[in-house]
């Protein structure tokens, strides 16, 4: 009872004290008791701008990729590590298990003097795109 003696309800959710015929609270908009019998409209909760997702990609803010670390990191180790760090994981550990091992052991280490400058340069201008605030696959290449 509110001090003027009418009957009230309690919000759920926030706590506000509601008219005892109020179907919505007035602060917050929650339902007070039931299920409501229409779905709400997008008048009735209206909504900021539209969010676009970006499922799949990498992006980092602008000027915040360590591109010093993925060129040390790909010179000491190939490229591999450096796509490790630009957050292509898996394009990473395949380059770096299945296609070094190929390229490396099964082609007598012929093969590295292919392998290993692609990777170098793969990591290096991915990581510049990145740098640049620009979004990037996951297998995603220069």
């Amino acid at each position: 009872m509110n001090p003027g003696g009418q009957a009230q309800k309690q919000c759920w959710q926030c706590s506000t004290l509601n008219d005892i015929n109020a179907s919505r609270c007035s602060a917050c908009g929650s339902y007070l008791s039931g299920v409501p019998t229409s779905a709400p409209t997008n008048a009735q909760y209206p909504r900021g701008p539209a969010i676009q997702s970006n499922y799949g990609m990498i992006q980092v803010p602008a000027g915040s990729h360590p591109i010093w670390v993925v060129v040390l990191l790909s010179v000491l180790f190939g490229g591999w590590a450096g796509m490790l760090v630009n957050r292509q994981i898996v394009k990473g550990l395949v380059y770096g298990l299945v296609a070094g091992l190929v390229f490396c052991y099964v082609t007598c280490c012929f093969g590295f003097l292919v392998w290993y400058p692609l990777t170098l340069i793969d990591a290096i201008l991915v990581a510049m795109k990145l740098n640049r605030g620009q979004a990037v696959k996951e297998w995603e290449f220069f």
